[in-house]
């Protein structure tokens, strides 16, 4: 299965019990679990994610059943998937690894991470200052950054998680939306979030889907299927088309790294570029 593949979810969801069929060794073996089905060879596996968790069985013989709600982006205006619950207070906070992204620019960056906190001095409640860090190449010694400020879109519930990003200095006038359409832990534990960025103000980039991660190695391949698969069942072909362009981005990096510093030139914008 590509990255740009998913299966419907819930597709086996309801049923009491499903057989689970693996090999080890080419040896075939079975296995009874609750809610889902993994069927696995030598030459593939399929995840079919479900909206429980199962009850029992060790995990060496079947991964967690992913709990993955999802939201369409507020700003669509279209019905909001009540399952998708607001994020716990500063939940988003710290530091994230890009790891999966439909934007084509974030394929020629290296090690991209967001970090975000909240803001000194902040004008409007629950204001952050936004950097995202990356490099040029894989063994890059310098961290280059891009500075912007996140302001809450409205206080209006149904947005909460729905930002508006400035970018400041050099960039002034660069700006867009993004909205977190799914968050939670995947099945090693580690944070993550899926967020739709907007179209950039005067025609800059195209929208785009991003997934990151508390870890530089991005969610679990049984959480990753389980996302794609959640926003897909949404049921909206343009956040359809955005899950399957959805690739990993370049990373060399072992762990998430931060705080980064973020002095003048940060702030300004002139520590893009070599």
């Amino acid at each position: 299965m590509s990255a740009s593949e998913y299966i419907p979810r819930n597709a086996l969801c309801g049923l009491f019990r499903l057989v689970v069929l693996y090999t080890t060794n080419g040896d075939l073996s079975l296995r009874y679990a609750r809610h889902h089905v993994i069927v696995r060879s030598h030459l593939l596996t399929i995840f079919l994610p479900c909206l429980t968790e199962p009850t029992h069985g060790p995990p060496s013989y079947y991964p967690v059943c992913a709990h993955v709600p999802a939201r369409l982006p507020p700003t669509f205006g279209q019905p909001t998937n009540t399952t998708c619950k607001a994020l716990p207070p500063g939940w988003n906070h710290g530091d994230w690894a890009l790891t999966y992204s439909s934007k084509p620019i974030y394929h020629f960056l290296w090690n991209i991470q967001i970090h975000q906190n909240p803001l000194t001095n902040a004008q409007t409640p629950g204001q952050l200052a936004d950097i995202t860090s990356f490099g040029y190449s894989a063994n890059d010694s310098h961290t280059y950054t891009v500075y912007g400020i996140d302001t809450p879109y409205s206080e209006n519930p149904q947005y909460t998680g729905v930002y508006n990003f400035n970018a400041t200095g050099t960039l002034s006038g660069t700006s867009d939306t993004f909205e977190i359409l799914s968050w939670g832990y995947d099945t090693a534990g580690h944070g993550f979030m899926a967020f739709y960025e907007g179209q950039e103000a005067n025609g800059g980039a195209a929208p785009a889907l991003d997934i990151v991660s508390r870890s530089a190695k991005g969610p679990t391949d049984e959480t990753l299927y389980a996302i794609y698969s959640a926003l897909a069942s949404l049921g909206n072909d343009y956040i359809t088309a955005l899950v399957r362009n959805v690739t990993a981005t370049p990373n060399s990096r072992q762990a998430v790294v931060g705080p980064v510093a973020c002095g003048e030139a940060c702030m300004n914008n002139t520590n893009i570029v070599p």
